[in-house]
C-alpha cells in the first residue's frame, strides 16, 4: 500500500490512505485481547466494534468512486450525530433531574430514556420529509414545484443554442406553471474597448426600442455583468407562491444563461481556429496560384503588343481584372496584423478621394477636423478605397448619382464611418452575413473579395462593418471602431 501511494496521484492516492486506515483501525480491534497486558481493560469491549471494520472498508473503498456512497454516508454520520447528542442530554437531564424535584424522572432507568431518546428520534427523521412539504403547502399553496419538475425545466432549457431560443423556451415555461403571461428576457452589459457601451435587451418578439416600450405587470429579467444573476420587476401584487416559482426558475434560467454562454464562447473559438485555418491552407494556395497565373498573363500581355488597338485595349483591360482579383486573392488570404496609430479622417478621406475617379458625380464629405480613430492607416485607407470604388462602380452610368461620407465620435468614444450612396438597393437574399463572404458579388467585373476584407479588415481592429438601409440612403455601410474608454 505504500509502494502504491507514492506511484499514484489524486482520488487513487486518497483512497489508498483511507483504506491503509481503515486497515489500522480494525488491526487494533482485532488484537484487543492483548489490551489487558498493557493495563487497559476494555477487552472484550472492542472486539464488538469489528463490524465497523467492514462496514468503514467498503467506504473508504467506494468513496473516491461513487458519489452517492458519499451522500448516503453524511446521511448516517448526521443521524448517527443527532442520536448521541440526543442521548447525551437525557443522560444529562436524568443526572439533574432529581435536584430539582423531578424525581419520577430521576428513578426512570438510563436504558429507557436512550430508548425513548431513540424512538424519538427516529420518528422525527420519517415525520421530516411530509411534514416539510406539508408545511410548504401551507406557506406557499399552489406552487407545484418538485424535483421531475425541475429536471423538465432544465432539459428544455438545455435544448437553446442561441439567446433568442432560450428565452423562447423560458417564457412558456413560466407562463403555464403561474397560470398567467409572463415577460422573460435577457439583458447584456456591454462595456469595455472591444464592445459597444450600452445594454443590448434580447427577447423573442421585441428589439431593445419596443421592449422599452412594454409594461407587463411581471416580469423576470436575466442579467449578464460580473455574473449572471435575475431580478423580478412589477410582483408586488404576485402571491408567494409564485413569487418563490419565479425565484427558483430565474435561479436555474440564470445558471442555463451562463452556460449558454461558455458554449457560445467555446463554440466561437473554435469557428475562429477553423477560419485561420482555412486562411493558412487558403493563403499558401494562393501564393501558388499566383505565381503559376502571373508567367502566362505577362507572356500574353507581351503577345498583345503586336495587336491592333481595340484588341490591345480589350486585353490589357481583361489582364487588369484578372491581376486585381490574384491582388485581392492574396490580401484575403495572407496574414493581417494591424499597427494602430493615431489617424486624422478627414485628410486621409480627402487624399483617398482625389485617386478615385468621381466624375459625373455629386459627392460630399462631412467630417470635421478633430475627428481621429486609433487604426492602421495602411489598413483603413484599403477599406475606404474597397468601399468607395464598390459605391462608384454602381453609380457612374446613374443619373443623378450622389455619394457622401460622413464620420464622427458616437457613445463611449467610438468613431463610426458612413459611406452613403442613391445606387440600387441590394437584394433582398443578400443578408448581412452573407453579404460580407468571399465571392458574394453583384458587381459586374467583381472579384466578390471586396467586401469580404473590409469585414476581415475591420475584425482585427475589434471593430464592425454593416450594410444598412434605414438612414435616407439606399445603400449605407457603416464602420464602427470602439473607442478608448
Amino acid at each position: 500500500m505504500l509502494y502504491g501511494w507514492r506511484q499514484h496521484t489524486g482520488n487513487k492516492r486518497r483512497s489508498i490512505l483511507a483504506i491503509f486506515g481503515v486497515a489500522a483501525w480494525g488491526l487494533t480491534l482485532a488484537t484487543s485481547f492483548v489490551f489487558p497486558y498493557f493495563g487497559i481493560n476494555w477487552f472484550p469491549y472492542p472486539m464488538l466494534l469489528l463490524p465497523s471494520y467492514l462496514l468503514l472498508l467498503v467506504y473508504a473503498v467506494l468513496r473516491y468512486k461513487i458519489l452517492s456512497v458519499n451522500a448516503f454516508a453524511n446521511r448516517a454520520l448526521l443521524w448517527l450525530a443527532m442520536m448521541l447528542v440526543v442521548l447525551c442530554v437525557m443522560a444529562l437531564a436524568s443526572v439533574i433531574s432529581g435536584q430539582f424535584g423531578l424525581e419520577g424522572l430521576a428513578n426512570v432507568p438510563g436504558w429507557q430514556l436512550w430508548l425513548y431518546s431513540v424512538v424519538i428520534l427516529l420518528v422525527a427523521t420519517i415525520a421530516y420529509a411530509p411534514l416539510n412539504k406539508l408545511v410548504a403547502r401551507l406557506v406557499y399553496p399552489g406552487t407545484g414545484l418538485s424535483e421531475l419538475v425541475l429536471e423538465s425545466w432544465s432539459n428544455l432549457l438545455k435544448q437553446a443554442t442561441t439567446w433568442k431560443e432560450l428565452v423562447a423556451i423560458a417564457e412558456p415555461i413560466l407562463s403555464h406553471q403561474l397560470g398567467q403571461n409572463v415577460l422573460v428576457t435577457i439583458t447584456f452589459d456591454r462595456r469595455g474597448p472591444d464592445t459597444k457601451v450600452g445594454h443590448d435587451v434580447i427577447h423573442k418578439n421585441f428589439s431593445r426600442e419596443s421592449f422599452e416600450g412594454q409594461t407587463k405587470s411581471e416580469m423576470l429579467v436575466c442579467k449578464e455583468g460580473s455574473g449572471w444573476g435575475f431580478v423580478l420587476y412589477g410582483w408586488g401584487e404576485a402571491s408567494p407562491s409564485q413569487r418563490l416559482t419565479a425565484e427558483v426558475f430565474g435561479s436555474l434560467f440564470s445558471t442555463q444563461c451562463g452556460l449558454l454562454e461558455q458554449s457560445l464562447a467555446l463554440a466561437e473559438t473554435e469557428k475562429k481556429r477553423l477560419s485561420e485555418r482555412h486562411l493558412v491552407e487558403l493563403g499558401g494556395l494562393s501564393a501558388a496560384m499566383a505565381h503559376e497565373l502571373r508567367n502566362p498573363l505577362n507572356v500574353i500581355s507581351m503577345a498583345a503588343h503586336g495587336t491592333d488597338p481595340v484588341t490591345k485595349r480589350h486585353i490589357q483591360t481583361q489582364l487588369a481584372r484578372a491581376d486585381r482579383l490574384i491582388q485581392d486573392m492574396l490580401i484575403y488570404s495572407g496574414k493581417l496584423t494591424v499597427h494602430k496609430t493615431k489617424v486624422s479622417l478627414a485628410p486621409l478621406i480627402d487624399s483617398i478621394v482625389q485617386q478615385t475617379d468621381i466624375e459625373n458625380l455629386e459627392f460630399r464629405v462631412l467630417i470635421l477636423p478633430d475627428v481621429v480613430v486609433d487604426a492602421d492607416i495602411h489598413r483603413l485607407q484599403q477599406v475606404m478605397v474597397n468601399l468607395l470604388d464598390n459605391a462608384v462602380a454602381f453609380l457612374r452610368n446613374q443619373e443623378g448619382s450622389r455619394l457622401l461620407i460622413e464620420a464622427f465620435v458616437g457613445e463611449g468614444q467610438c468613431v463610426f464611418i458612413r459611406v452613403h450612396n442613391n445606387g440600387p438597393s441590394l437584394d433582398q437574399e443578400l443578408t448581412s452575413e452573407s453579404l460580407f463572404r468571399p465571392f458574394v458579388s453583384k458587381r459586374s467585373g467583381g472579384s466578390g473579395l471586396g467586401l469580404a476584407i473590409v469585414k476581415r479588415i475591420m475584425d482585427a481592429h475589434h471593430g464592425t462593418v454593416q450594410h444598412r438601409n434605414d438612414l435616407g440612403w439606399p445603400v449605407t455601410f457603416e464602420l464602427m471602431f470602439p473607442g478608448n474608454n
